[in-house]
């Protein structure tokens, strides 16, 4: 799978669920670590296409936190993420100013030109 590294991004958190549905692929013992590395990729990449992944790994310093690493952008309909605007800003900042959010709401905010 040939993913672009330019869409990565990587963050620190006590929970696992981000507002998006994921489904795991697979799980990698790391070597020099208790805990092992789970592979995501979103629950609608077969019917929607999507091709957003997500690893996560639990923190060996006693804090029950887990590293999660995005790559890629969700392409999909989901439902309930507006919660996920700071994310998406900080995914802005990240990938700098070629990249584009695709909004797929009946109506878009903005000044209106009728």
């Amino acid at each position: 799978m040939n993913i672009d590294s330019t869409n990565r991004f990587t963050k620190m958190t006590k929970v696992l669920d981000d507002g998006y549905a994921w489904r795991k692929y697979g799980e990698r013992n790391i070597l020099s670590s208790k805990f092992p590395r789970c592979y995501f990729r979103c629950a609608y990449k077969h019917d929607q296409g999507c091709k957003a992944l997500k690893q996560a790994q639990k923190l060996e310093d006693g804090t029950n936190m887990y590293r999660i690493t995005y790559i890629g952008r969700h392409a999909c309909l989901l439902p309930n993420t507006s919660h996920l605007g700071e994310e998406l800003d900080q995914w802005d900042q990240e990938l700098g100013p070629d990249s584009f959010l695709i909004s797929f709401e009946k109506k878009i905010p903005g000044p209106d030109y009728s």
